[in-house]
């Protein structure tokens, strides 16, 4: 009897500094486990191309939330702090950057801020896609480069640009994180081949609209219709809703071009995109140039596009 019990309390005594061994090595993995960098982002879209270069080795955070508008957009108290845990940030120029920008610098020093669009080529903006009315302008020129007021900020939807804006990010991580070289390099190449797949698909599918006009509530989508000879026309004009005589204009523009679709954005009103509609017996379509799966949403937007293909004569 008394040596079962031995027994029994050696192997319960096993168990337990077992259980304590186990305990220990997990303990001595959690803390030589390396921790990702976390790195800020302006918008939605940049954290798939966060994820897609470093996978688990960075952690993205989002500064603007999607839905949001980033011409208005202001961070919160509690989203300011939160950038306090990133090692970088990497900035596109957008509005809501530039009044961010001096706010980071003050309660954040050691924050590096990255611009990824610093070796992008620029489309100026054309007649009709104005963005901003004066006020807004001469606050976004306060506090941002004055050469960039008049060009186009909508640079992630381009091909070229979002590929230059995405090596940009490749080389910043090789730089604070050498040791993962390889892994960047490797997963940033793998990526550019699917982009790469993606446009040739988008060029075929949008071979027909060469030369059309396109109709938009908010006009963002410069670079992306570029790259296919499309030219998009402004319902919003001058970052301001029409008048009746430009709305008016507008229906007439939209009939003679037999437009069969208005896109719009989750970020703007569509009262007046839906009045031009529903004057030319078009449709209101939805498009997100700010959705988060990024090159998924390019091929969406495509696919919206080449709906109108078979109705325009």
């Amino acid at each position: 009897m008394k040596t079962h019990r031995y027994s029994n309390a050696r192997r319960f005594l096993m168990r337990i500094i077992l259980i304590i061994f186990l305990g220990i090595a997990g303990l001595g993995y959690s803390e030589n486990k390396k921790q990702p960098i976390k790195v800020a982002v302006s918008i939605p879209p940049m954290r798939e191309w966060i994820n897609r270069i470093a996978g688990d080795k960075v952690e993205a955070i989002v500064i603007m939330p999607p839905g949001s508008n980033p011409h208005s957009f202001e961070p919160s108290p509690r989203q300011l702090a939160e950038l306090g845990n990133a090692k970088l940030w990497f900035s596109i120029n957008v509005d809501f950057e530039y009044s961010l920008k001096p706010k980071l610098r003050a309660m954040f020093p050691k924050l590096q801020i990255i611009d990824v669009t610093k070796d992008v080529q620029f489309r100026k903006l054309r007649p009709g896609e104005k963005e901003h009315d004066q006020d807004a302008v001469d606050k976004y020129a306060e506090n941002s480069d004055p050469a960039l007021v008049n060009l186009d900020q909508h640079t992630w939807l381009g091909i070229e640009q979002a590929k230059t804006e995405i090596m940009v990010i490749q080389d910043t991580l090789i730089a604070i994180d050498p040791e993962n070289r390889e892994l960047y390099k490797t997963n940033c190449q793998d990526y550019l081949k699917d982009i790469d797949a993606v446009y040739s698909a988008l060029k075929t599918k949008l071979a027909p609209l060469s030369g059309a006009r396109v109709f938009v509530y908010h006009p963002a989508f410069g670079y992306f219709l570029d790259m296919f000879d499309i030219e998009q026309v402004a319902v919003e004009l001058g970052g301001k809703e029409p008048t009746q005589r430009e709305l008016y204009a507008l229906i007439e523009l939209a009939k003679k071009e037999k437009a069969c679709a208005i896109f719009t954005q989750v970020q703007f009103s569509e009262s007046a995109a839906r009045a031009i509609a529903s004057a030319i017996g078009a449709v209101v379509v939805p498009i997100d140039p700010l959705a988060s799966d990024w090159l998924e949403n390019l091929s969406r937007i495509g696919q919206a596009l080449s709906m109108s293909i078979g109705k325009r004569e």
